[in-house]
């Protein structure tokens, strides 16, 4: 087949064609320890008996991935990260569960893969107390030496909590999607 027929075979799909752009982020190991969160919330490692449920409802399903389209599917995409002891951090306040955290291990380094805090408490830089604590537990009790986070381009929230964290930006990722067929494209800045 020349390119021509390919390009013609192809066409139809333009429409189905998903294009992400992501700025890559890094926090490195500081050589001083995280100043304790003086904040009327409570910040602490997920626990499965005790959390689950809340972390179920509260988490959309769009975090979830491409192919997960359903409650169940959700509930047991969770279940597996917490069989496989992904590390998740929770907020709350006395009586309201208000946001998770999860830093999920990679072949090299751990990445911030869901930051997700409740609507209504948006604005008070739980965000950016939740993503400390969890940054600052992660590098007590791991012997790595960075942690990467993934955030889109036009989530500025989430990309000034991660700044303003002490994040710095090393990269630009670029993904194209049509059905399962994934191309991603890596622009580094270091």
């Amino acid at each position: 087949m020349n390119w021509k027929q390919k390009i013609k075979r192809y066409i139809p799909l333009l429409p189905f064609l998903k294009t992400q752009q992501y700025k890559v982020l890094e926090i490195l190991r500081p050589h001083w320890t995280f100043p304790n969160i003086d904040s009327p919330y409570q910040f602490r490692q997920a626990n499965y008996e005790q959390d689950f449920q809340e972390i179920t409802a509260l988490f959309p399903l769009s975090f979830v991935s491409y192919f997960c389209t359903t409650d169940k599917e959700k509930i047991l995409f969770l279940q597996k990260r917490f069989d496989t002891n992904v590390p998740c951090f929770i907020v709350r306040n006395d009586n309201e569960f208000i946001g998770f955290l999860w830093i999920a291990p990679t072949s090299d380094t751990y990445w911030v893969t869901n930051l997700f805090v409740s609507g209504q408490f948006r604005g008070r830089k739980i965000a950016q107390q939740l993503l400390s604590f969890a940054v600052s537990k992660i590098f007590e009790s791991l012997p790595i030496d960075s942690i990467k986070s993934l955030i889109l381009n036009d989530n500025i929230a989430s990309l000034n909590t991660h700044l303003h964290t002490g994040f710095t930006i090393i990269g630009d990722k670029t993904t194209q999607r049509i059905g399962s067929i994934s191309l991603e494209k890596y622009r580094s800045l270091k």
